[in-house]
């Protein structure tokens, strides 16, 4: 009997223990619970992958149909189908309404109900109605232009079709000579231009050119799309017949329609300004006797060499009596105007007006006899009507303001250079500023002198504008030299705005220097 080992000394591996009816291990429950359910899942989902495609392919077919059978255009419609839930995105159709469109895709209406009732749960619309184009109707420019004239002030109101149309209508202003200009035109602008827009507004172009202070008294036109309407008084027949020859244009459905009348009386309008040195003579005198006699008054006062002669001959009969004693008026205060004093004298009509400067109080007697007194040279029984200013200057007070002036006036060529002001606007520039702090130092030096600061504009623009505009810019300089250090009572600003140009407004370089500043002495506040 062979031996064997004792089972409490075995070695090596386990012996394999069966256990169950067939020798294996039992399955446990939840593994079979757990091995249905990962199937079920999988059923489901090779369910759905299936299904869910070919019932949203369905319903989609479905939709295109009931839409198409509605003649409903589906061709700005987007369709997105979340299984049996719809959305609708994108633009109505034209001709189709929100509540058309919604009868047809509401799966509880009575044309939804046939193909809906097995499929569809929800609709979302999420649509817009498109924008209607708006029909562009032409619009044809309009021009409606009116011009005004006193014989001095040229007005331009209304609306032209084009900015070169106002640009040579304002340029015509200039041309005529004009001393002040409103412009208020408008440009408004359209798809249809005016047959013939140009030529007609240079019709008018040309009427104004001949419409200056010198030709008009006073007049009006009137420029529309069909005709030129006007109406002058002019001052003499030749300025009368060269306005009716700027007038003649013709054209085809355009009519000019015009009164013309001239003046065969006229008045006087002379105007003299001295700065003591110097008399400059402007203006309309009715003969060459009243001529001379300004010239003769002139010369006796700063000598021939030194006056300056613009004065014109209209050659027109008085229009009010006395006109020749009234001249001689003006002339007799005139040539009292030498070294050391100066004035601005208007005679226009039966008004003087006088603003003067002299040295002493003989000086202000001599001239208030001039203006007043009785006799061949006197204002009396002339029906001449005398408005005065006259201020004196003792001696020593005019030395330091003559010597102030002198400093002052060798800055001009400076400033007119450097103290200048974009288009509208009062703001000092860097080089102003460095020109205005040489004046401070200036004025300064000689405390209690009162200094006026000047500012003046060319005259193109409405005058009231050009008032402001220049009051604002002396206000600029002004506040600047106070900041200096420059005593506030020693100053004053005053915007003279276009009034007092200093050369011709008819040309660019003109207009240039009549834009400026400018420093005047006036005096001691003591004094006033």
């Amino acid at each position: 009997m062979a031996d064997t080992a004792p089972p409490s000394v075995q070695t090596g591996w386990l012996p394999y223990v069966p256990s169950g009816r067939d020798g294996k291990f039992p399955v446990s429950s939840a593994t079979v619970w757990a091995g249905g359910l990962v199937a079920l899942f999988l059923l489901v989902v090779a369910t759905l992958l299936m299904v869910v495609p070919r019932v949203e392919a369905r319903l989609a077919q479905q939709t295109n149909t009931a839409l198409a059978d509605a003649g409903i255009d589906t061709s700005l419609l987007s369709f997105s189908w979340n299984y049996r839930d719809l959305s609708v995105n994108g633009e109505l159709p034209p001709g189709v309404e929100m509540d058309q469109l919604a009868t047809v895709l509401n799966p509880l209406s009575d044309s939804g109900s046939t193909w809906f009732a097995d499929g569809v749960r929800h609709v979302r619309m999420d649509v817009v109605k498109p924008m209607l184009p708006v029909k562009a109707e032409l619009v044809i420019q309009r021009m409606d232009v009116k011009f005004l004239t006193d014989g001095k002030v040229a007005t331009l109101n209304g609306m032209v079709q084009t900015h070169a149309q106002r640009e040579r209508l304002v340029n015509a202003a200039l041309q005529a000579g004009a001393e002040s200009i409103n412009d208020n035109l408008d440009v408004l602008t359209g798809n249809r231009a005016i047959e013939g827009g140009d030529a007609k507004v240079d019709a008018l172009a040309q009427m104004v050119e001949k419409a200056g202070p010198r030709q008009v008294a006073m007049g009006q036109a009137s420029l529309t799309t069909r005709n030129l309407t006007y109406r002058f008084t002019a001052k003499d027949r030749d300025a009368a017949k060269s306005i009716e020859q700027a007038a003649a244009i013709t054209m085809i459905d355009f009519e000019v329609i015009g009164e013309m009348e001239y003046l065969k009386h006229g008045f006087v309008d002379a105007k003299a300004v001295s700065d003591g040195n110097e008399i400059i003579l402007t203006g309309t005198v009715l003969g060459d006797a009243q001529h001379k006699r300004l010239q003769f008054a002139a010369a006796e006062a700063v000598g021939s060499e030194n006056v300056t002669d613009e004065l014109s001959i209209s050659a027109e009969e008085a229009k009010l009596p006395g006109a020749g004693r009234r001249v001689e008026v003006m002339a007799s205060a005139l040539s009292l105007f030498g070294s050391g004093s100066s004035v601005t004298m208007q005679l226009t009509g039966r008004d003087l007006t006088v603003d003067a400067i002299v040295e002493d109080d003989p000086d202000r007697l001599a001239l208030l006899d001039a203006l007043h007194g009785k006799g061949e040279s006197g204002a009396d029984d002339s029906g001449l009507t005398v408005n005065e200013k006259i201020r004196v200057l003792n001696a020593i007070e005019n030395n330091r303001v003559d010597l102030l002036q002198q400093q002052l006036d060798a800055y001009t060529q400076e400033i007119r250079k450097t103290v200048v002001f974009n288009t509208g606007e009062t703001k000092l520039g860097r080089r102003a500023r460095a020109t205005l702090d040489k004046v401070a130092r200036t004025i300064s030096d000689y405390p209690g002198l009162r200094v006026e600061v000047e500012g003046h504009t060319d005259n193109v623009g409405r005058a009231q504008v050009n008032d402001e505009l220049s009051q604002q810019r002396a206000n600029a300089v002004r506040d600047y030299l106070i900041g200096q250090s420059v005593l506030a009572e020693d100053l004053v600003a005053v915007g003279y705005g276009q009034r007092r140009p200093l050369e011709t407004n008819d040309t660019v370089e003109g207009r240039r220097l009549n834009r400026r500043v400018h420093f005047s002495v006036i005096e001691s506040p003591e004094n006033e």
